[in-house]
């Protein structure tokens, strides 16, 4: 029971956290704070990567929008340098916030959800198949990273797993951003200007909604497949 409890505060500690996070990011002008913390880290030399890659760990677990520092690291660094900062600073903030959440209330989950047949069925499932998954869903720019972050913790996936997928799967998006900020060219344009306008414009929209479209169908059917080996299968 005193486990159970312990168990319990710690979810809810997590979730005031988020929340509070959220509300954070929400009330202040995050775009304008990650402005002025890029300005910054310009200035700082052969200091500014580790910086660099810091302020993305913290976005990651603060809810800040990592697309303002993505395509930073495209302005600061140009584009090989800018995806390799990129992809480590991302990896590092999706692999605390998994640690954060599987520890805090992963124990919460199961103990609320553990007879439920449904349940057990995904979260194996998962265990499974959630690299595929997650290296899917990391290739669309549709779906969440920070939040989904969170909730990969919650599953029963390995961390290794996660942690090695997420970072070669978030490296053809990051290469694209990061080309985008080189374009962008000015951190002071971040977030008030577009970043890309006429053909290119479309070229990047329909890269997002074709990717978008494939990676929802192959996960529905990797889902799929993996559900119907675990669920019971319902009597004729």
């Amino acid at each position: 029971m005193d486990l159970l409890k312990r168990n319990l505060a710690r979810g809810l500690i997590l979730l005031a956290v988020l929340a509070v996070a959220a509300w954070f990011v929400r009330t202040l002008d995050a775009r304008q704070i990650l402005r002025d913390i890029l300005i910054r880290i310009s200035a700082l030399g052969p200091w500014a990567p580790f910086w660099f890659v810091v302020t993305y760990v913290v976005a990651c677990l603060t809810f800040f929008p990592g697309v303002i520092l993505t395509l930073g690291g495209g302005i600061l660094f140009g584009l090989f340098k800018g995806t390799l900062y990129v992809s480590i600073g991302a990896t590092l903030g999706a692999g605390c916030a998994f640690l954060l959440s599987r520890y805090a209330a992963r124990d919460w989950v199961i103990r609320r959800f553990s007879q439920n047949a449904n349940f057990r069925a995904i979260d194996d499932a998962v265990e499974r198949d959630g690299w595929k998954i997650v290296g899917l869903i990391r290739l669309s720019p549709a779906f969440p990273f920070i939040p989904l972050n969170f909730v990969f913790g919650l599953t029963k996936i390995p961390f290794t797993h996660f942690f090695c997928i997420t970072w070669l799967s978030i490296l053809p998006m990051s290469c694209l951003f990061v080309y985008l900020g080189t374009l962008l060219g000015d951190i002071a344009a971040l977030g008030t200007s577009a970043i890309v306008t006429g053909k290119t414009k479309w070229v990047v929209s329909a890269l997002g909604l074709v990717s978008t479209i494939v990676v929802t169908i192959l996960v529905t059917r990797i889902a799929q497949r993996a559900l119907s080996t675990r669920l019971p299968q319902k009597p004729d």
